[in-house]
């Protein structure tokens, strides 16, 4: 019965919270972007990224390495219809070869961040196997991710669906691993 009252004390208050915003028509209203100045460092929250995914790759085991590169595959899949089925406006346009920008080249593949899905795995390795204490964990996550919106890479939904999905799939597979049949599919693919 307290399942039922907090399925309807939630839903009442995700009507409340919709019926309190008003959005604007003519584009994406993104509260943090409209509070925060935009940074410009295109490239930080790329390094800081990378850095925390290579470095998660070269303390785990192949095995373990094999597992992410699954996660991620679901992931990006996920992420690609994601893309597909809604496109919101550009952030902003890219014109360096340095950067992928997009399925037309102006930062289109929003909904859900490759750059934060990439540190939601990669801090779920190194939570769970104890490599990195969680303090300094949270606070590189916590800048990293908010150079993230605030250098407008994405939109702050983005970032927070990343960090919903990402747990949810490798939840999937580690319950997956210890189902027998499922596991001897999971197998099969690493």
């Amino acid at each position: 019965m307290i399942s039922l009252f907090l399925f309807i004390l939630s839903s009442l208050c995700c009507v409340t919270v919709a019926n309190l915003i008003h959005g604007d028509r003519v584009r994406v209203v993104d509260i943090i972007h409209s509070n925060i100045s935009y940074i410009h460092t295109p490239y930080l929250s790329d390094v800081l990224v990378l850095i925390q995914t290579l470095g998660t790759a070269g303390v785990i085991d192949i095995n373990t390495l094999n597992e992410v590169f699954l996660i991620m595959a679901i992931i990006q899949f996920l992420r690609s219809i994601c893309s597909v089925s809604t496109i919101l406006p550009p952030l902003k346009d890219y014109h360096d070869k340095y950067r992928m920008g997009g399925l037309n080249g102006s930062g289109t593949e929003y909904i859900f961040s490759g750059h934060a899905s990439y540190s939601a795995l990669a801090t779920i390795y190194l939570y769970t196997r104890k490599i990195v204490p969680v303090l300094p964990l949270v606070l590189y996550n916590i800048i990293s991710q908010f150079l993230i919106i605030a250098t407008h890479n994405h939109y702050t939904v983005d970032i927070i669906l990343a960090w919903i999905i990402v747990p949810l799939v490798y939840g999937n597979i580690q319950f997956c691993k210890s189902d027998e049949y499922c596991s001897s599919m999971l197998k099969q693919l690493l």
